[in-house]
């Protein structure tokens, strides 16, 4: 069972994300593959269009570096994605689309938190 259930404070909502009515759920998973893949490759010119304005500046090398360098120095090569899970989040009137994905590489497991807003772009992404 892929559904994630949060009780959150306020007014947020959240639902599973093949019950939206606003996003594809195979859509969304394809779009969070695509830009750990956009990553993995380096190839931060292609992700620039799929981000938010917000966002374009920090999704370069160097803000990438430093963020995968804080969980470990090395690595490895991509093997593959583990996990994904994902949820529809009604946060006031809008829709965001967030995927928690596992992928795993020679060395480490990672942990990526991918949001996209109503147009397919992303507009917030961590890693741990």
């Amino acid at each position: 069972n892929d559904e994630i259930e949060f009780v959150c404070e306020g007014e947020d909502e959240e639902e599973a994300l093949a019950e939206s009515e606003v996003f594809s759920e195979e859509e969304v998973k394809a779009q969070a593959e695509k830009i750990i893949g956009l990553l993995n490759a380096e190839d931060f010119d292609s992700l620039q269009s799929l981000v938010v304005q917000d966002m374009q500046e920090i999704m370069n090398k160097e803000r990438m570096d430093e963020g995968k360098a804080r969980i470990s120095e090395d690595w490895g090569d991509f093997v593959s994605i583990e996990t994904m899970q994902d949820a529809e989040i009604i946060q006031r009137g809008a829709h965001i689309a967030a995927v928690y994905v596992t992928a795993e590489y020679e060395n480490i497991e990672v942990h990526y938190t991918l949001a996209f807003n109503e147009d397919m772009k992303l507009a917030s992404f961590g890693i741990q």
